[in-house]
């Protein structure tokens, strides 16, 4: 079987985690199957232009690479955001200049897998003039966010409409689609390397007497950092052996800074600002729990490689997170309430003896490691093409 991946974005120079994912799960996927693929086609808008000339890459020209047997064309061009039409015409041009580079060096694949709608036209157009079906796995939280306009869910609903199957990453982001869309999705989770994300009982980095709350995401509103702080402060304030561990970056940070001094925790409170793949690894292994406090996700990553390292986990009922915390065995659901969120660190701390990482690691495996979601997706590729 070829199959070939169209993701929606893609990692660049600069920021090589974000669509990390896409790259890893063609990787995972490229293990089982004959050939796989990736198409990315990417819009650099005209006000960025500045960043990406700096990265020394070229412009609407179609590049071919390769990373662990997955074939990739690549090409990048120039558009004006607002201008919706010119986008659609120059997504056409690119999209078929690179398929046509794809098809000449490495075949005709049996089936593309689409990543979010956005680039749905691409997958359109190689099913329309190559008759070769499409699945779109939707991730983009900006419809629970009440990000789109009408003409973006009317586009969406044409994607979905078209695609042979629609996958979501969570059961209640396949619900909240079909209420939007009217279109049943099927629910698959986002996967882990758990080989990668492992629990190493050796590792020691903090003091002996130290509890270390861990919390990754973004510093932004969504993520509600602000609350995580209030919950904090109000159950752990003046016990010096406690820490919070908040890493990212975002347009909050400062104001979260000033936020930590206010409540009197700054002592307590870690602001660790961006981390590589390997000093998050190394921040589960010396956490003892960890923290989402979103107001919305799609999934939630971050837990699941949390579990995947042995690590209990709090999290908000904001839309992913349900999916994942399946029993009280590997951690807490809560509101998305302060009093609800600091009560719930509360008694993982007080409790923290009851928890098992050893099975908590097993139930990473069981349900996100890249053999069990790979079996599912490569399931429905075959009930496609069949």
């Amino acid at each position: 079987m070829h199959v070939l991946i169209i993701p929606s974005w893609y990692q660049t120079k600069k920021d090589k985690i974000s669509g990390i994912f896409f790259k890893e799960q063609a990787e995972a996927i490229a293990k089982k199957l004959e050939k796989v693929g990736m198409l990315i086609i990417r819009e650099i808008p005209l006000y960025k232009i500045h960043e990406i000339i700096s990265e020394k890459v070229f412009f609407f020209k179609a590049e071919e690479f390769n990373f662990n047997n997955v074939n990739c064309i690549s090409i990048q061009y120039i558009t004006i955001p607002k201008v919706k039409f010119v986008k659609k015409i120059l997504n056409h041009i690119f999209s078929k200049i690179a398929f046509k580079k794809y098809l000449k060096l490495y075949g005709k694949p049996d089936l593309c897998h689409l990543h979010s709608y956005f680039k749905g036209d691409t997958a359109m157009f190689i099913k329309k003039n190559y008759g070769i079906p499409y699945v779109v796995t939707e991730h983009f939280s900006g419809f629970a966010r009440k990000l789109l306009k009408k003409e973006d869910i009317d586009f969406s609903k044409n994607i979905y409409k078209n695609a042979d199957r629609r996958i979501s990453v969570s059961e209640n982001f396949s619900k909240l689609l079909y209420n939007i869309t009217g279109y049943n999705f099927i629910f698959i989770p986002n996967m882990i390397d758990c080989s990668f994300f492992s629990f190493d009982s050796n590792y020691k980095y903090k003091k002996n007497n130290e509890f270390i709350f861990l919390s990754i995401a973004s510093l932004d509103i969504n993520k509600n950092q602000n609350t995580l702080l209030e919950a904090f402060a109000e159950q752990f304030k003046n016990n010096k052996n406690i820490k919070l561990i908040i890493v990212g970056n975002g347009p909050l940070k400062n104001y979260l800074i000033d936020k930590s001094k206010q409540l009197n925790v700054e002592e307590q409170v870690i602001f660790f600002g961006s981390a590589t793949r390997e000093q998050v690894k190394l921040l589960y292994n010396s956490s003892d729990a960890f923290v989402l406090s979103s107001k919305y996700e799609t999934f939630g990553v971050v837990l699941i490689e949390a579990l995947s390292c042995g690590l209990p986990v709090i999290a908000t009922k904001c839309g992913g997170p349900e999916s994942i915390i399946t029993n009280e065995n590997v951690g807490e659901l809560v509101a998305i309430d302060k009093e609800q969120i600091g009560k719930a660190m509360l008694k993982v701390y007080k409790n923290y003896q009851k928890y098992d990482r050893e099975y908590i690691r097993k139930y990473a495996i069981d349900n996100f490691s890249n053999s069990v979601v790979v079996g599912k997706l490569i399931k429905i590729y075959e009930d496609v093409i069949s």
